[in-house]
């Protein structure tokens, strides 16, 4: 598998989502905790969803798991040790979410990069754009508000930009926004919750998170989030769950095809292989 170029991924917000979290219950009571996730393994297509063929993803999301447990502080820098993975792996919980990827075709992309570098172009250009390109979905998604004005001289348009506050935005992909309410949850299909595996990960331990029959039900370019919990500890912290998310990360984009147009699946990656083995010792295949 040609691993994708992380510019691919979404830029998260900064937001708490990632700070050590102090337990006061369970497994971690007493323990300030910091998780980071990361994909390792991000899907490339997929056929669109059907009843009778469920058509996972190819290959199946995996995602890499860390605890790190804060010993304390040393010249103004924290401390901390990596927890076994385990022990990290118990109760660990991780879900998913669909978000919907901003069209690249080059023409659309060559306008977006001009509404955002603010350059003018001719007033008479003729931009074209595919049947099913939505041209105000794309505007609404930047995070500037745009005004294209004709110059003086009537031959120009003269594009003013200025910035839009919309709290709702949780990443940017390219010059794309992505928002809280834009998820596309409903058109997955399969395990959306999974538990974290053990495997030999770069000959050592890793907890990882494995979607192994993850499926969507609309055609079209798509992104996951990934986001973590823990069940079997608790912590305290203002009005919020006693079981907050941990960690987050986005994944990188994939394809699902119609059955017409599917290229095909691809032969089984060496991390999968390694995922299938892990499962069978435990006896879950």
């Amino acid at each position: 598998m040609t691993e994708k170029p992380m510019s691919l991924r979404p830029r998260i917000v900064p937001s708490h989502i990632g700070d050590p979290v102090s337990f006061v219950t369970g497994l971690f009571g007493g323990h300030t905790i910091r998780v980071e996730l990361e994909e390792i393994q991000g899907a490339e297509l997929g056929r669109k969803y059907a009843v009778v063929d469920k058509r996972p993803l190819d290959p199946p999301p995996v995602v890499l798991c860390r605890f790190f447990d804060e010993l304390g502080w040393k010249d103004g820098r924290r401390i901390e040790q990596e927890v076994d993975p385990d022990d990290a792996s118990l109760g660990a919980i991780c879900h998913v979410d669909l978000f919907a990827v901003p069209p690249c075709e080059s023409v659309a992309a060559s306008l977006e990069e001009q509404l955002w570098t603010g350059l003018s172009f001719p007033a008479s250009t003729k931009f074209s754009f595919p049947s099913n390109y939505d041209f105000t979905s794309m505007i609404a998604r930047s995070p500037i508000t745009t005004l294209v004005t004709p110059s003086q001289d009537g031959q120009h348009g003269v594009l003013s930009l200025q910035p839009t506050i919309t709290p709702d935005i949780i990443a940017y992909m390219g010059r794309s926004a992505i928002r809280e309410d834009a998820k596309w949850n409903t058109m997955l299909a399969g395990g959306t919750f999974v538990q974290s595996s053990v495997i030999n990960h770069n000959n050592k331990k890793a907890a990882v998170f494995v979607f192994p029959d993850l499926s969507v039900k609309a055609e079209g370019s798509f992104v996951l989030r990934y986001r973590v919990s823990t069940i079997t500890s608790g912590c305290r912290r203002g009005d919020d769950s006693p079981h907050p998310v941990l960690a987050e990360c986005f994944g990188t984009p994939f394809k699902i095809y119609s059955s017409k147009s599917f290229p095909g699946l691809r032969p089984s990656t060496a991390l999968t292989k390694v995922c299938c083995s892990a499962w069978r010792t435990m006896g879950c295949v």
